[in-house]
């Protein structure tokens, strides 16, 4: 028997495929089990080929979890999912991040199981949280859900500098894991949201770049500064904003910092500390 899993949106498909493993082990406690990834190891295939093929000795059913099994380009391995998929003495869970190649077409045909995980954008990324959100326990209050979303969307941008919609799911489910130990029966309020995502939103960026440049104190520049890294903001984010409100002398010694850092002779961080110790 064969299921195969694919798509882009790895949370999904990965709780897939742990329900699958727990239904298979309550069925078959002693079941003999081995993970396979054919992306870090070429040839997996013919370990993975081995181990079914080989004969249990205590136990009677096999189960082959395989990452990306449809990378190599081998008509044998082709042949062996091919004569797995009605045997009933052995489950093979493929899980991939991209639909199969024509030579694997096969597996989205039944009686394979077959399941895409396509990648979830507005609306329907904003259905699966809600879920996920009355899963954990957690009720949000409008401002705090609204500020949640926005964190979702856009906060892996100043994380990972590109997000991504796996990133957007991914960001969500671990903010949920933060927040549904502290949520206890009571609604989730937009300060404690702000406070457990210590995230800056884009406006407060700029509220933050204005402070530095109106302060006349090193030491107060030098906190807002280190507010700015520990919350993981983008260095490049944060200096290009702060070149965005300046004026005068500092528009000029940042336009210095920026030709610096472009000709390789700093770093933004550098750029960033030394600007607000003058």
């Amino acid at each position: 028997m064969i299921v195969y899993l694919y798509g882009p949106d790895s949370y999904r498909r990965g709780e897939k495929l742990k329900d699958l493993l727990c239904s298979y082990k309550q069925k078959n406690p002693s079941m003999d089990l081995r993970h396979f990834d054919f992306e870090e190891e070429g040839d997996g295939w013919i370990e993975a080929r081995d181990f079914l093929e080989q004969p249990s000795m205590f136990q009677s059913v096999k189960c082959a979890v395989i990452r990306e099994a449809t990378t190599p380009d081998s008509k044998e391995w082709i042949a062996v999912l091919k004569f797995y998929i009605e045997n009933k003495n052995a489950f093979i869970i493929i899980s991939d991040l991209k639909p199969p190649k024509k030579a694997f077409s096969f597996l989205l045909k039944k009686p394979i199981l077959s399941q895409e995980f396509e990648k979830l954008e507005g609306v329907k990324l904003q259905a699966f949280l809600k879920k996920k959100a009355k899963d954990f326990g957690i009720s949000f209050s409008q401002p705090a859900w609204s500020f949640f979303m926005v964190y979702v969307l856009e906060g892996g941008e100043f994380l990972s500098k590109k997000i991504s919609s796996e990133h957007s799911v991914w960001l969500g489910i671990k903010t949920l894991e933060k927040l549904a130990p502290i949520s206890g029966e009571k609604e989730i309020s937009l300060s404690l949201v702000k406070e457990t995502t210590h995230w800056f939103s884009r406006d407060e960026v700029y509220v933050l770049t204005r402070g530095i440049l109106s302060s006349k104190s090193w030491k107060e520049r030098v906190g807002m500064l280190e507010k700015a890294f520990s919350q993981n903001e983008d260095p490049a984010y944060v200096f290009n904003s702060l070149a965005y409100n300046a004026r005068e002398e500092s528009l000029v010694s940042l336009s210095r910092y920026d030709v610096s850092v472009k000709s390789g002779g700093l770093e933004y961080e550098e750029a960033l500390l030394d600007f607000v110790l003058r």
